[in-house]
């Protein structure tokens, strides 16, 4: 696992042993490609019913929405630092106010989520994303996971000593 940067001023991401793309680059490759989004509508199809859609408009609500999110997110890239990505990222649990060391995060826009985690005030670095189309995180197998990636990445970076921005860069940046 290592981490590495994005076209978001601070905002980083991991990228998986034996992947060749980080989360934050599958995440938009994935939300592109209508192959795997009807596979995955298929699969939550009772979920859409909720949303009052079907397959094939899910798929392109979807693909729209990504380019809504990756817009945000070069606006975002634009913007100067004090308002930077922290203006996208909340945490995940709705009712913490007070932020912890490498907090988990969520970033809205619709249906999609970005998750990450909280490095400092204007630093993050993304675990995963989804499409989550139901309340609770935990009730589906693909939001389960990536709540899984969201706590190993977070024990990875304690484990590096990662508490704050001058750890983190110290760690992104040391010889290895």
């Amino acid at each position: 696992m290592k981490v590495v940067g994005t076209f978001v001023p601070g905002l980083f991401a991991f990228k998986f042993e034996g992947q060749t793309k980080d989360e934050l680059e599958r995440l938009f490759d994935d939300w592109a490609n209508p192959v795997f989004l009807e596979e995955f509508f298929e699969n939550e199809k009772l979920d859409l019913i909720y949303h009052n859609t079907n397959v094939e408009a899910a798929v392109f609500r979807t693909m729209d929405e990504a380019l809504g999110l990756e817009g945000k997110l070069l606006t975002i890239a634009e913007q100067p630092f004090p308002d930077g990505i922290s203006s996208f990222f909340k945490n995940l649990e709705n009712n913490r106010i007070k932020p912890r060391i490498n907090e988990k995060q969520k970033g809205r826009y619709r249906w999609l989520r970005i998750y990450a985690l909280r490095i400092d005030r204007d630093l993050f670095v993304v675990t995963g994303g989804a499409i989550k189309l139901h309340l609770e995180m935990k009730d589906r197998d693909h939001t389960k996971e990536e709540l899984l990636k969201l706590e190993l990445c977070r024990n990875y970076l304690h484990k590096q000593g990662i508490m704050d921005s001058d750890s983190y860069y110290e760690f992104l940046y040391e010889d290895k």
